[in-house]
């Protein structure tokens, strides 16, 4: 495999080395966590050190503890993440209480609409899923679960969102925010993304067609904080060909901005 150092917006920055009380070690086994995706399921040695800029010998010691404690696998001299990695993250869930906050909000709009309803809060310039309510009778991609990290610029949640954060916050996410083509329908010309952006903000939703999955269209409206910007997101993904554009725009929006209301004063 021919990998490159990665620019995923989910690996982190280490922190800065001359500050005494930061384990820079941990800091480094977290950044090396955060380096597995989609692009890279699996690592070796050498691939991981690339990924990370970490040393050889010190990217298989983070690679070993991980085995050691049962949150990575190695099978033929590639590593790969376990289940057990999800146990860090729903500690985070746990400890939050969002899911006791705004599942009950979800499940109410996911009734209406007979639709999966999922809840994205920001990190750097993605969005990550942290609660759903999901319609049975839905196929669901496995690109849209819990923890999964969306781009902000290519998908509606995170349009959504970021049409409706504080002028100087979008600002300084537009900065660092790189787009990519996901699909072939992928807008990244920045350019276009602003004019999107400020049609969203004019609208009070976003609207996606294919530009992150192929074969899925969603639909998302910002979750209002306190001071009246957006927190987070709730969305809507479906299958092309079996619900409109216009059907999501007419009748799934309203159902929406109302249980975003309803999760902004949850999470207020």
């Amino acid at each position: 495999m021919n990998i490159s150092k990665s620019t995923d917006s989910a690996v982190p920055s280490l922190p800065d080395g001359n500050d005494g009380e930061i384990v820079q070690t941990l800091a480094k086994g977290l950044t090396l966590i955060a380096a597995f995706g989609p692009d890279t399921p699996s690592m070796t040695i050498a691939e991981a050190a690339v990924q990370t800029g970490f040393s050889r010998a010190g990217a298989r010691r983070i690679l070993r503890t991980l085995e050691a404690m049962g949150y990575a696998e190695q099978a033929r001299g590639r590593y790969s993440l376990t289940p057990k990695i999800l146990t860090l993250g729903f500690s985070f869930l746990r400890s939050s209480e969002i899911g006791e906050r705004v599942n009950p909000i979800l499940r109410r709009a996911s009734d209406t609409l007979r639709e999966t309803c999922s809840l994205g809060l920001p990190s750097g310039p993605d969005m990550v899923y942290v609660a759903h309510a999901i319609c049975e009778d839905r196929l669901f991609s496995t690109r849209f679960t819990i923890g999964a990290r969306l781009p902000m610029a290519a998908t509606a949640i995170g349009r959504a969102y970021l049409a409706h954060v504080a002028p100087n916050e979008r600002e300084q996410l537009l900065t660092v925010i790189a787009p990519r083509s996901e699909t072939q329908y992928t807008v990244i010309d920045r350019g276009a993304l602003k004019v999107i952006l400020g049609r969203t903000a004019d609208r009070g939703y976003a609207v996606t067609e294919e530009e992150y999955e192929l074969g899925a269209l969603s639909v998302a409206v910002p979750v209002p904080g306190a001071a009246g910007h957006a927190i987070g997101a709730l969305n809507v993904v479906v299958n092309k060909g079996r619900v409109s554009v216009k059907t999501m725009i007419d009748q799934y929006v309203p159902v929406l901005k109302e249980a975003a209301r309803d999760a902004g004063m949850a999470l207020g």
